[in-house]
Parts: C-alpha cells; structure tokens; sequence
C-alpha cells in the first residue's frame, strides 16, 4: 500500500464567521447593484416608486448570489478536504481520507480501480499548474482536488500523485 499525506486541516469557520461574511457581502454588493441601477435608470429625478423597485431589484439579485455561494459552500463541505490518500495495490483500490472543515469530522471512501474516473486539465506547464482533479466513483463526483488552492501544493511528491490517479483511470 502506497500512502501520501498532508497535515490534517484544522476545523474551520463557525456559524457567527459565516454569517458575518456572507451579512458584509450582500450589504456591499447590494448597495453597489442599487448604485449602479439608480445611475442606469434615473437621468437626474427621482420618483419613490423608482427608489424603492430599483431598491428591491438590487437586493433580489444579491440574495441570489448569496444563495449560490452558500450552495457552493456547503456541497465543498459535503465532499470534504482530502488530507490523505491510500493506494491500495493488493485489494484494487484507492480510500481517500476526508475532513469536514465546518464540523470536523473525518470520514473515509474507498473507490475500486475499475470504478475510478478523473477528470483533469493536462497543461504543459508544471504539475502543480494544474488547477483541478476531480475524482468519481463511476459517474458520482467524490471530490474535487484543487491542487494548487490546498496544502498539497507542498507535497514533495504531488506529482507522483496525480500520476498514479491518471494511469489507474486509464
């Protein structure tokens, strides 16, 4: 068995941080909508019914971004932070070792080789220019491993990694 492995990420943001980031975005992407809507739309008068539709026109498309990104945040939790990853050349199969940053719980998924699909930006550059790895169990995404946003940009031997992910897919 071939084991690669990071420093386990620590328990992130509680609740008072995320609502705390996600309050002062949509303050201040909301009032800077309604700025430029106001400017779009008046020509210089101002009618209430302008002030207060423009008013709720800007902060409906500010929640819908604040929905997004929330939605975003917590399927990144779902799937969890790879620290560790197991290459198990016996039994066939890889199991990676997760953590939920927002509750701390760690939890492990196994993939058979002949279930593992990876999709990947091939560059020329560098290994670690590569942006994404994303890993499925058959058609289901398991992970996304962005190399160059995490700690494994450091891994001395990220590259043999992303290697042995390409040619089990293959």
């Amino acid at each position: 068995m071939t084991t690669y492995k990071i420093d386990k990420p620590e328990k992130g943001a509680g609740i008072i941080e995320y609502v705390l980031k996600y309050l002062t975005i949509f303050i201040v992407v909301g009032f800077t909508i309604w700025a430029i809507i106001m400017f779009l739309v008046t020509d210089g008068n101002l009618k209430e019914n302008t002030y207060m539709l423009t008013l709720y026109l800007s902060f409906g498309l500010t929640s819908l971004l604040i929905a997004y990104l929330i939605k975003q945040k917590i399927n990144k939790n779902k799937q969890g932070t790879i620290y560790q990853i197991d290459f198990d050349e016996k039994i066939q199969s890889i199991t990676l070792h997760l953590v939920n940053e927002y509750s701390g719980k760690d939890f492990k998924i196994s993939i058979d080789y002949v279930n593992l699909k990876i999709e990947d930006k091939k560059q020329k550059i560098d290994i670690k220019a590569e942006q994404r790895l994303k890993i499925y169990n058959n058609t289901q995404l398991i992970n996304v491993f962005n190399i160059p946003k995490s700690p494994w940009t450091a891994h001395p031997r990220i590259a043999m990694v992303v290697e042995t992910f390409r040619n089990i897919a293959n």
